[in-house]
């Protein structure tokens, strides 16, 4: 409206009888264009008056809604009781009237003559599920969920979620070694297990759990001797016998879990299980029964023995084995009269092995 020059440049409504009215409380400007609204709620019998954007009066109506409903006299007070009318002189340009009260929203809108509401789209990539701004979680992808809020103006923003869900993903690490195991979360295994986790990330920046089913082989390298014989204690593998004293080469037909030298030496075992390999120590072998002493070459008394055992005429390098071909003593004899302390030997039978050419002589220890 332009106010003209009269009515003192006020803005008035009142109801169609003039019993009720409400006017303006700030002086619309003279020959200047200006923005006014009227609203009126009539479940709260409140009325409102905007100029330029701004509320200018809130008033609850004199009457209630009964003696506002009906028709309206716009721009002046027409107070027929009184006998008396301020009209307002000036100019009505867009004169629109709404079936409702405005919100404020729709009144700024008016005012500056654009849309003051809003729309946006929140883009969201997250990790199996996602709590929006509407306190829902979501657990896949999706783009029809909408939310409204209040922007800087007032009025509405509608805000719309684009979510992209990726998933975390779980795996197993199945490993099969020898001995120990170092696995990616740096901790050496020993033995076999199914149970360790380690999170790293996968190509969507979500957990990837990797579950470890981890298979130890750990062999048995221990051999034992009896009578001669050599056993591997590893059971249910691949076996190679080796000569120790000929760099280790491997002995032809010597691929079972026993085995019985044919000379003196040293020897060891190369056991195969589950794709591992390893070999067990060296054992010394002194073959016994090749022969037996003579009796001008050498004498032991007493036998049996409790104590001390006498070898007479036996200078020379021997060893002493018990009935399993283990080597107990090693002898360097250089008189023809030796005692052999067999005190700290278990009660048994034993042999006196000549290093020279495999002969022996047996005693018992009580």
């Amino acid at each position: 409206i332009n106010a003209g020059n009269l009515g003192n440049g006020l803005f008035a409504v009142s109801n169609s009888n003039g019993s009720s009215w409400v006017g303006s409380t700030n002086i619309i400007n003279n020959n200047v264009w200006n923005h006014v609204l009227y609203t009126y709620d009539s479940n709260t019998s409140t009325l409102k008056i905007y100029i330029n954007d701004v509320l200018d009066l809130t008033q609850t109506a004199y009457g209630g809604p009964v003696s506002w409903n009906g028709n309206r006299v716009v721009g002046c007070r027409d107070d027929l009781f009184m006998g008396t009318s301020w009209n307002y002189n000036g100019v009505f340009d867009d004169f629109g009237i709404w079936n409702r009260a405005l919100t404020e929203c729709e009144i700024k809108e008016l005012y500056l003559s654009q849309n003051l509401a809003s729309n946006t789209t929140d883009v969201i990539t997250a990790c199996d599920s996602y709590t929006w701004i509407d306190n829902v979680t979501y657990t896949s992808s999706t783009n029809t969920p909408t939310h409204t809020l209040s922007n800087v103006h007032g009025c509405d923003s509608v805000v719309t979620l684009e979510l992209t869900i990726t998933n975390s993903n779980t795996g197993t690490d199945v490993v099969t070694a020898c001995d120990s195991y170092k696995w990616i979360d740096n901790v050496t295994y020993t033995s076999s297990t199914n149970t360790p986790t380690h999170t790293l990330s996968n190509v969507h920046g979500c957990d990837s759990v990797v579950t470890l089913n981890l298979t130890i082989t750990t062999i048995d390298t221990s051999i034992t001797l009896n009578s001669n014989t050599l056993t591997a204690n590893q059971a249910g593998a691949n076996y190679q016998w080796l000569d120790c004293d000929n760099n280790f080469n491997a002995i032809s037909g010597a691929n079972t879990q026993n085995y019985t030298p044919t000379a003196n030496g040293n020897y060891a075992a190369e056991i195969t299980l589950n794709g591992c390999v390893d070999t067990s120590s060296c054992m010394d072998v002194i073959i016994i029964g090749l022969g037996e002493l003579k009796s001008n070459q050498l004498s032991i008394y007493p036998n049996p023995t409790n104590d001390v055992l006498n070898i007479n005429n036996g200078k020379g390098n021997y060893v002493i084995t018990d009935v399993f071909g283990r080597i107990i003593t090693v002898l360097n004899i250089t008189s023809d009269n030796y005692q052999l302390n067999t005190a700290e030997y278990n009660s048994g039978i034993y042999f006196i092995i000549s290093k020279v050419n495999n002969s022996s002589v047996k005693f018992i220890k009580r």
